[in-house]
């Protein structure tokens, strides 16, 4: 019993203290996209973003913070200005769709 115990502090040390490290892009692009329907629309421009990411038309795409309080626009960062560009031409719809 006193082994099992040992070992499972011992384990749980390792899991609080463990972090997963995420190396940044050193070049990273944003676009702004004005938002309506707050939520709603960023659900559909992630929805949207993520279909063109699984057809492998664009890369991996990180979701930025809201330009203000109000939810107004959030910031989308992209690996590439390809993938900006083509981003913000075929999405720009799915964010300010009044649902």
């Amino acid at each position: 019993m006193v082994n099992r115990l040992t070992s499972l502090r011992a384990a749980r040390k390792v899991s609080l203290f463990s972090m997963e490290v995420r190396v940044p892009n050193r070049i990273e692009y944003l676009v702004t996209f004005p938002v309506r329907s707050g939520i709603f629309g960023v659900g559909r421009l992630a929805t949207r973003l993520s279909a063109l990411a699984a057809r492998h038309e664009i890369g991996e795409w990180h979701v930025g913070h809201w330009v203000d309080w109000r939810h107004t626009g959030i910031r989308i960062g992209f690996d590439t200005a390809v993938d900006a560009a083509l981003a913000k031409s075929t999405c720009y719809e799915a964010a300010t769709a009044i649902a």
